[in-house]
């Protein structure tokens, strides 16, 4: 387990006391910097290998620090309180980079943030969210907070006093916008299974994605949790499905089937809760992807063709193309197309040189069982097509890349596949197969 840490900015303005309040972490005492408020709610269950970083300008230091600390010391915090100053102003690019650093710096591996941003300068929002996503990826740490104390949705400033007499009436809102990280989390996962088909990240933020702070109950938070662990495991065993050529299952199209259904339940929440909306659109991205599998249907192999296409799963799709032409010929024939037998006369009929005789077995068992099939087969329009594509794909291909190059005069590259993949699934989908 990481630490946990607290990151925060302490300002220049003239600050007025109040209390702060937020629907997940309660309501702090009566307080002039955020910061007190901040570590009433989030440090109860703290130890001394956690940390506080307040990050402040020379101006900062000079007007607020001491009074900050005098404020916290009477809580007998067992954790440590570090100013790390002075960092710049940020009114200059440089300036922005040196403090993205000094925050950056702070941290260690694993450590689990809670993000203050209430104060400091204006490009303080973006700059969180870019450095929360790089320490994310470099130091592996954990976003639990990312707060907002909005002492303006009191008023004016110069009002309060008036509106406001008793600073215990003043009820600032503690603002959460974790949500927020999150968003660029399943933005940035969504985008890498959306354009590289590669689901790994995607899943990983499904599992352990936490929605507390956009749920209106615990019980509507343990919903979505479940569902999204639901899609997340349903999402890897498509992934599976597709990367070790489960033919079978894109048959049967259950787990996209599936899927579809997820999203929709998914999209209930989503829609009721306004910080889940966004999830939905990206939900929705992912719906494309699967929306047209049908149910026990040997067209779905296409489908998945395409999808290793897109995916860059080059070898499978290879594999996959002409074991689904086989497929088809037999379904199309009102053959059995999982019956071995049929498959490897089909195999032997397509893969053969289109100006050879087929050569029969001598035994007249088999021979009668190969003319059965081989008869059918040729009543299909499209033979003399699907052979030139079954032959482009099988010995010219397929066997160079199944056995990785190796005893072959003149190996295939990287490339000479793609476009093999490419062009053949393109004529096949030309095709006009039987209805």
């Amino acid at each position: 387990m990481g630490r946990k840490v607290f990151i925060s900015f302490l300002g220049t303005n003239n600050y007025k006391p109040c209390v702060y309040k937020s629907d997940e972490l309660g309501e702090s005492s009566v307080v002039i910097y955020v910061q007190d408020a901040i570590l009433q709610l989030i440090t109860k269950n703290w130890t001394s290998k956690d940390k506080v970083y307040i990050f402040l300008t020379q101006g900062a230091k000079n007007k607020h620090w001491d009074t900050l600390v005098q404020s916290l010391t009477k809580y007998h915090y067992v954790f440590e309180i570090i100013p790390i100053s002075p960092i710049a102003e940020g009114y200059s690019e440089d300036e922005i980079w040196n403090v993205f650093l000094s925050v950056y710096n702070v941290l260690e591996e694993r450590d689990d943030i809670t993000l203050d941003i209430t104060h400091g300068f204006r490009s303080l929002p973006m700059l969180s969210m870019v450095l929360l996503q790089y320490a994310k990826v470099l130091k592996k740490i954990t976003v639990s907070n990312v707060l907002y104390g909005a002492f303006e949705a009191l008023g004016e400033a110069y009002k309060i006093d008036e509106k406001y007499p008793n600073p215990s009436d003043r009820k600032a809102p503690l603002l959460n916008l974790t949500a927020f990280a999150q968003l660029q989390e399943w933005t940035t996962a969504t985008s890498d299974f959306i354009d590289f088909g590669n689901a790994q990240k995607l899943i990983k933020t499904l599992k352990y994605s936490d929605f507390s702070h956009a749920a209106n109950s615990k019980n509507t938070n343990k919903k979505i949790k479940t569902e999204l662990t639901n899609f997340a495991e349903n999402l890897q065993a498509l992934m599976e499905m597709f990367t070790t050529n489960r033919g079978q299952a894109i048959i049967d199209a259950e787990i996209p089937h599936i899927l579809k259904k997820s999203i929709d339940t998914i999209a209930e929440f989503s829609t009721q809760i306004p910080k889940l909306n966004p999830l939905n659109e990206l939900l929705n991205k992912i719906q494309d992807r699967v929306k047209d599998y049908q149910l026990d249907d040997v067209f779905n192999g296409i489908l998945a063709v395409e999808w290793c296409l897109n995916s860059g799963l080059i070898q499978q799709g290879i594999t996959l193309l002409q074991e689904f032409i086989i497929t088809i010929c037999l379904h199309q024939s009102h053959l059995d197309y999982q019956n071995k037998s049929n498959r490897n006369i089909t195999s032997a009929l397509l893969g053969k040189d289109p100006r050879e005789p087929f050569i029969y077995s001598e035994n007249d068992t088999e021979k009668n069982e190969q003319m059965s099939v081989i008869s059918k087969l040729n009543e299909l329009p499209y033979m003399t097509d699907i052979q030139e594509i079954y032959g482009d794909l099988g010995s010219k291909h397929r066997n160079d890349i199944q056995h990785a190059g190796f005893a072959r005069s003149n190996p295939k590259t990287g490339t000479d596949f793609l476009l093999c993949l490419k062009r053949n699934l393109k004529k096949v989908k030309e095709i006009h197969f039987i209805n």
